[in-house]
């Protein structure tokens, strides 16, 4: 009982550690842009190609993206692995 608890708690520990290591090293280089770009190609239903961010800024716990495509500007927020979008126009 003992081993098995050892082993589950192990287990938790490195998945735990190996996921938050890449959400920091976003966090850390902002390297979200390509994902900032094709999630909100999806979300927007405008292809990549068409998409350009104008600006990028470091907030809080994150990234904020501009990105402006298909006639409208759009806030891509970043933290880790969690992003959240907003249109302005």
């Amino acid at each position: 009982m003992k081993k098995t608890f050892i082993l589950v708690v192990t287990m938790f520990t490195s998945t735990f550690i190996l996921n938050s290591c890449g959400a920091y090293a976003r966090l850390l280089n902002g390297d979200n842009e390509p994902n900032a770009i094709k999630n909100l190609s999806v979300t927007a239903d405008c292809p990549p190609e068409k998409l350009k961010v104008i600006s990028k800024r470091k907030i809080s716990m994150g990234y904020r993206y501009q990105i402006e495509g298909c006639g409208k500007i759009y806030d891509t927020d970043y933290s880790g692995t969690i992003h959240s979008e907003r249109v302005k126009n």
